[in-house]
């Protein structure tokens, strides 16, 4: 009769541990979402410092991202939701998009 007691709190400490084991890695879940545009130019193949890449939404009510492209043609990005956006270099349209998704970094090279 005492096996009984001690199987079931075997039992309960099993499926606490589970249930912790669970809603600790749905908390992670959250993770940002990175993108990095490099800007080269068509002619040279160097990168342009100081160019403006904007990010533009496809849809909905996201605001434009801009940054300006470092030394090395590069420009990074931030954000806390996955989302597809569009690239613009200087006010026009390089036909390429961003995808940001959760814990990882996009890394898209356009030529201009």
């Amino acid at each position: 009769m005492k096996k009984t007691p001690i199987k079931l709190a075997m039992l309960s400490s099993l499926l606490l541990l589970l249930a912790v084991a669970v809603y600790t890695t749905a908390c992670n879940k959250n993770k940002e979402c990175k993108a990095i545009v490099t800007v080269l130019s068509q002619s040279t193949g160097n990168p342009i410092p100081g160019a403006e890449v904007r990010l533009k939404p496809g849809t909905g009510d996201i605001e434009d991202m801009v940054e300006r492209t470092d030394a090395s043609g590069k420009a990074s990005f931030t954000t806390d939701l996955p989302k597809i956006m569009d690239i613009f270099i200087n006010g026009n349209n390089s036909g390429s998009v961003v995808r940001f998704e959760e814990g990882k970094t996009d890394e898209v090279t356009v030529n201009q």
